[in-house]
């Protein structure tokens, strides 16, 4: 009979090593299911997931020739594996690997939608709503000015009166306001490379006459620099995101409210950042600190940068 062309050492090798990246990751579910029942389901809204596996590349020689077996290619997307160490961190290219990879730069990820009539508004009063939005995401999330130093004025004026009064308060407390502006924390140092943002913005009628509705939905990726240090070993160490959903109310101009963007609500969550940071408000990469003692998300790199899921996810951050 003639041998199993198939049942080679490689492929089987292949097969065990799938095997046992399956049983790590039963293990690791049900590590999670003890880590629940001690400490309970966790409370801060903060995201620090990573998750633990096996990826091993398809290689394997049958009788002096190569097969490509598609039963085996992975076809996951890209960023799946950006908490695992599937290959080496390049600080000059930080993304790589990671679901933003292929993500646009700063604000060209910021795209408007086609301006239409809305409402009372016109279409070109719509187009001007929108733009102003662009610029509060823009001046909030991703010039260096606020991200680095904390300079928040040329943000605040942008809002409308009221709202500047409020936020400026924020801004002086000893947390910093996350849900409305981004900041680096001391002694962490961004890339010289500009963030990765995907996301979307719908524009409605507000519930009241002269009111418009812009609801934004998006996520930002920042690159850090690793200084060196030997506990990075995989894409997220050096890269953390933010979701950040925000809805805005822009009132038309002559109905008695002052000109300016207003805040309506907002949501969101960290993911791969230091814990420490995030519960000041701050941004920091994960690699600064050792993994904190909590509940490990279910969810991979790839359900916490997109867009489209739902902000109320798993938290892996201790609450301690």
């Amino acid at each position: 009979m003639n041998p199993d062309p198939f049942d080679h050492p490689g492929l089987r090798e292949l097969k065990r090593s799938r095997w046992e990246e399956y049983k790590a990751r039963r293990l690791a579910r049900k590590a999670r299911r003890r880590q629940v029942a001690i400490w309970g389901q966790p409370q801060r809204r903060f995201r620090h997931a990573r998750t633990v596996g096996v990826v091993v590349a398809l290689a394997a020689i049958v009788a002096g020739g190569a097969y490509a077996l598609d039963q085996y290619r992975d076809t996951r997307p890209p960023g799946s594996y950006a908490d695992l160490a599937v290959s080496a961190v390049d600080e000059t290219k930080p993304f790589v690997n990671t679901p933003a990879q292929d993500w646009a730069d700063a604000a060209d990820g910021i795209v408007l939608p086609k301006a239409v009539a809305v409402g009372g508004f016109s279409a070109e009063q719509v187009e001007r709503a929108l733009a102003d939005v662009k610029a509060v995401l823009v001046a909030s999330r991703l010039e260096r000015a606020m991200l680095e130093k904390g300079d928040y004025e040329p943000f605040l004026k942008l809002l409308a009166p009221e709202t500047r009064g409020w936020l400026r308060k924020e801004f002086k407390k000893d947390i910093w306001p996350s849900s409305v502006a981004t900041r680096v924390a001391e002694g962490s140092r961004l890339l010289p490379l500009p963030a990765k943002v995907k996301g979307s913005i719908v524009v409605a009628a507000g519930e009241r006459a002269g009111e418009l509705r812009v609801r934004t939905n998006y996520v930002f990726a920042y690159a850090f620099a690793g200084d060196g240090s030997d506990r990075i070993a995989v894409p997220l160490d050096i890269v953390a995101m933010q979701r950040v959903d925000v809805s805005f109310i822009v009132y038309e101009v002559g109905s008695g409210r002052n000109d300016g963007i207003y805040y309506e609500r907002f949501a969101g969550f960290d993911y791969s950042m230091s814990c420490s940071a995030s519960k000041k408000g701050l941004l920091a990469p994960s690699y600064l600190e050792p993994r904190a003692m909590g509940v490990p998300a279910e969810e991979g790199p790839r359900e916490y940068f997109d867009p489209e899921r739902a902000v109320e996810i798993e938290d892996g951050c201790a609450d301690v």
